[in-house]
Parts: C-alpha cells; sequence; structure tokens
C-alpha cells in the first residue's frame, strides 16, 4: 500500500502507492514524498523520496471529508473563514518521476534519518503553530465572557489562567527545542528531537483540554447556534435575534459571529486531529523520544547518586 518504485527506467522510475492526510496538498506546486518509517533490507522499492508537480499525470488528490464541510456546500454559515481544512489522500496511480526529481531511491540505510530530520521539524513547528491557536481561544473565551455577561465569573478566570499556561507551556518547548539546536556538517542547525516530540506528545493532551475549557466559558452554543438561513428568516430571524441577545451593549450580530469561530476552532475535525496525528501518531513521538534520549547518561547519574560503582 505504501509508495514504492513499480519500473525503473534510464531516465526515471514510475511509482505506485498512497499517501495519505496531505495538508494543502491541492494549494502546492510540488508534492515531496518521502519513506514513511525506517526501511530494512528487502524494502528497497519502499526507500524512495521524490517531487513532483502537482498536475502529475497519474497523481489523483482524493479530497477527504470535514466535520463541518456542508457548511460550504449549502453556501451558509461560513463567516469570514473556511470550515474545511483538506487533507487530501494522493493516490499514484503509476507516475513517472524523472531521474532529476528522484533523490533517493533504494538506500534504505537513509530511510529512518530522512523520517526523523522531517517529521522532528514537524513536530516542532506544531508548537508554535498550536499555541497561537490556543491564544485565538483564549481571546474567543475572554470575548465570549464580555458578550455574555460573565467577566465577573470567577471560575471563568480560572479556566482562562489554564488555557494560557497550556499554550506558553507549549510555546516554550518549541522554542527549547530550537535554541538546542546543533550545527550540522552542512552548516545548516537541526533541532533538538527529544524536546521537539516532547512538545508534540504535550500539543496532543492540551489542545483537547484547551478546547473543553474554551467551551465551558463560552457556553452550549458552540455546538447547536441557529444557521444563518434562519437569522435571515423573514418570520422567525427577529425572534432569534431577540433571544440570543446577550449584554445590552453588544450587538446580537457580535455575539453569533464569535459563537461561529468557537463553533470552527473546536469542531473542525482535520485541525482536531492534527493536534493528535500531525507529524506522526503518539506512540510515534514516544518512540523517537526514547530512541534518541541518552538514556545511559541518566542511568549513571542514579548510580552516583545512590552510590554504586560499576
Amino acid at each position: 500500500m505504501f509508495l514504492r518504485v513499480v519500473e525503473r527506467r534510464d531516465d526515471g522510475i514510475v511509482v505506485r502507492g498512497a499517501k495519505a492526510h496531505q495538508t494543502g496538498s491541492l494549494s502546492s506546486h510540488e508534492i515531496i514524498c518521502l519513506p514513511t518509517r525506517a526501511m530494512r533490507q528487502g524494502d528497497e522499492d519502499y526507500a524512495v523520496a521524490i517531487a513532483v508537480p502537482q498536475d502529475t499525470p497519474g497523481l489523483i488528490h482524493v479530497v477527504g471529508r470535514s466535520s463541518l464541510d456542508t457548511r460550504e456546500v449549502d453556501g451558509c454559515d461560513i463567516g469570514n473563514f473556511r470550515y474545511s481544512k483538506y487533507c487530501p489522500t494522493l493516490i499514484f496511480n503509476d507516475v513517472f518521476v524523472p531521474k532529476e526529481r528522484v533523490f533517493l531511491c533504494g538506500e534504505t540505510e537513509f530511510a529512518v534519518d530522512m523520517v526523523v530530520k522531517f517529521s522532528s521539524f514537524h513536530r516542532q513547528s506544531h508548537g508554535g503553530c498550536k499555541a497561537g491557536k490556543i491564544d485565538c481561544m483564549i481571546g474567543t473565551a475572554l470575548t465570549m465572557m464580555e458578550y455574555n455577561g460573565t467577566t465577573k465569573a470567577g471560575h471563568h478566570k480560572q479556566k482562562v489562567i489554564d488555557m494560557i499556561h497550556r499554550a506558553e507551556t507549549l510555546y516554550g518547548c518549541c522554542l527549547a527545542s530550537s535554541y538546542e539546536g546543533k550545527q550540522q556538517p552542512s552548516g545548516a542547525y537541526f533541532i533538538d528531537t527529544v524536546l521537539a516530540n516532547a512538545s508534540k506528545i504535550h500539543e496532543g493532551k492540551e489542545m483537547a483540554e484547551a478546547t473543553r475549557l474554551m467551551i465551558d466559558v463560552c457556553g452550549g452554543f458552540v455546538a447547536d447556534l441557529p444557521s444563518d438561513r434562519d437569522f435571515a428568516n423573514s418570520e422567525i430571524g427577529h425572534l432569534l435575534k431577540k433571544y440570543l441577545k446577550g449584554v445590552d451593549t453588544n450587538p446580537v450580530e457580535n455575539r453569533i459571529k464569535l459563537y461561529r469561530l468557537a463553533e470552527k476552532l473546536a469542531l473542525e475535525s482535520a485541525d482536531t486531529i492534527s493536534d493528535i496525528h500531525g507529524g506522526g501518531s503518539p506512540e510515534a513521538h514516544r518512540v523517537t523520544i526514547f530512541r534518541e534520549s541518552n538514556v545511559e547518561s541518566k542511568k549513571k547519574a542514579a548510580k552516583r547518586l545512590a552510590g554504586i560503582e560499576d
């Protein structure tokens, strides 16, 4: 099922297989493919790295469903943002790749290093990305408190504080991964892989908790706000706006817009999945942490403190 070489020619190779969850592939000029895992002897056909234009013959983009994408199809409830974050499955139906666009072909010993280098950068960048998303969620919660008239509710303030410390811890881990990076023989710098993967595991757990706290503060309309078409209905629209009113000084339209934003932040499926599986599964993060950690130095430290001599 994995992307693999099915034919070798003098001028290039032909590949077949699939790549799942290719975020933004429809918007990219080039599709860059790397091995998905470590390879061993016998896996030579799967040890392949290539780059091809996204409209290459035989390359099929199958757009995945999003939990809220029917809103776009219906043309309502969209507001100032799109609901769907497209992460297609790419099917390589015997795609020809010219020789100059092949970077790895059969060299299984380099597959694991390519996986670690790519995935660690991906996992490190998530720390900045998702800390920023939590900041947006914090802003949504605080503004909704103003619109709902709950700014003096002490338990709401505590929940916002819990969101802030999660965002800052995640961001700090991301920054530390960069700060602790080391220069490579090429002159480029490579991040600290342990901190990058620790950041990603932290994200997978804490994004869910930050989302829960935002929904807790905002209220039930995050999930079941009436449609824009209901608000525009000549018979019931004015009644909905009357009964959805929050604080008197704030237009009800602003409260509706903010609930739409909260809904997007909490329920958009592709982004929710990326919090956990983006850049690899949580188990892949754990495996990398253990493999990349200097566990022997930790054992030596424990023995030294205990007075044990090897």
